[in-house]
């Protein structure tokens, strides 16, 4: 695996303040959505890399720096709330991550305005309180 490689590569030759970032889908970490979400064929992508790593006697916690979900640009009924994203939809994400990824290690990517792929902006109140639930 590239991570794997690399993170060992830049240890070994003096670099182990070099950090690595993994940049996934909200919904990487599960292998089926939950109740009322849309699922997506690439649902458990994160839980098969880590597994990978396990394999090598490391993990996605002990490879990267940081991992940064994109809970954004998707229509909010694939959340199941078609009204918008709501904290409830970032909570859901995050303590699936947190079975996998050490909680220091993640990164919540929030796109404010205009989104893509039917995306709705939730709001810069919504934008607020995920900032301060998971600070």
């Amino acid at each position: 695996m590239v991570l794997l490689k690399l993170r060992r590569e830049l240890d070994a030759n003096g670099m182990k303040d070099k950090q690595i970032g993994f940049t996934t889908r909200y919904n990487s970490f599960w292998k089926e959505a939950p109740s009322g979400w849309t699922p997506w064929p690439s649902d458990g992508e994160a839980i098969i890399v880590d597994n990978h790593l396990k394999d090598q006697g490391s993990s996605i916690s002990d490879t990267v720096n940081w991992v940064n979900l994109m809970v954004y640009d998707q229509s909010p009924s694939d959340f199941g709330s078609p009204s918008g994203i709501t904290i409830d939809t970032f909570k859901t994400v995050v303590t699936a991550v947190e079975k996998i990824v050490r909680k220091d290690r993640i990164v919540i990517g929030l796109e404010p305005g205009k989104q893509a792929n039917d995306g709705k902006w939730e709001g810069l109140q919504t934008d607020k309180d995920i900032i301060d639930w998971v600070s």
